[in-house]
């Protein structure tokens, strides 16, 4: 089997359990005992990162059959991952970070977050508060945006200072292209006189002189 095909063969896999994952979360009976017992795990442990994982799965299958430009597959793994983790941390480093240590206590909103990025939050929001556990969330986002697709959320300050380097850059070459077009022309060049007309003009019939009337002679 050569790399393309064991790489589809894993995309294929990789969006069947996506799928069936996607499936145990809305808690249907057409996954069986396994997947009532799947989707409550994952909604107990990842929260709302949970829902992450089927769209992984999808995406894992995109890259394989070469959907997604040059996102491979591995970096779509990793961030589906990081996304699956980070999510949730977001929500809970918003809503304080504080969670009952009985789960049975827990809000709504709380059960978002899920056991795990909850310790993870409230860990943090212990050590640098709300403000920094939030700059944390920034930056984990900007490496892991960085490292798989090349996006962060300070992209805009980028796209600002490549136009301003491309519109630098424009006004520069026009510059130059004006610079190039005035040395090319030659100083003090002659003016060529039009070359005179082959086409000889028409002549004009020579005026004949007036004759002044003769007086009539008679014979003597």
């Amino acid at each position: 089997m050569n790399v393309k095909a064991r790489q589809e063969l894993i995309g294929i896999g990789a969006l069947v359990v996506g799928l069936f994952l996607g499936l145990t979360l809305l808690r249907l009976p057409v996954t069986g005992n396994w997947g009532d017992h799947i989707g409550s795990l994952m909604w107990r442990t990842l929260g709302a990162g949970s829902a992450v994982l089927p769209l992984l799965g999808i995406g894992w299958a995109l890259a394989a059959f070469q959907r997604l430009g040059s996102l491979s597959s591995g970096r779509t793994a990793a961030l589906g991952v990081g996304l699956v983790l980070l999510l949730p941390y977001g929500i809970g480093t918003v809503t304080g970070a504080r969670f009952p240590s009985d789960y049975a206590l827990w809000s709504p909103t709380q059960r978002l977050v899920g056991v795990a990025p909850a310790l993870v939050a409230h860990g943090i929001h212990q050590a640098v508060g709300t403000a920094g556990g939030a700059l944390v969330g920034l930056f984990a986002l900007s490496a892991l945006g960085i490292l798989t697709v090349g996006w962060h959320p300070l992209v805009a300050l980028r796209t600002r200072e490549t136009e301003v380097r491309k519109r630098d850059a424009g006004s520069g070459m026009r510059d130059a292209g004006k610079a190039r077009q005035k040395a090319s022309l030659p100083e003090g060049e002659p003016r060529i006189p039009h070359p005179p007309s082959r086409i000889p003009a028409p002549r004009r019939p020579p005026a004949h002189p007036k004759r002044s009337p003769t007086p009539n002679r008679r014979g003597r």
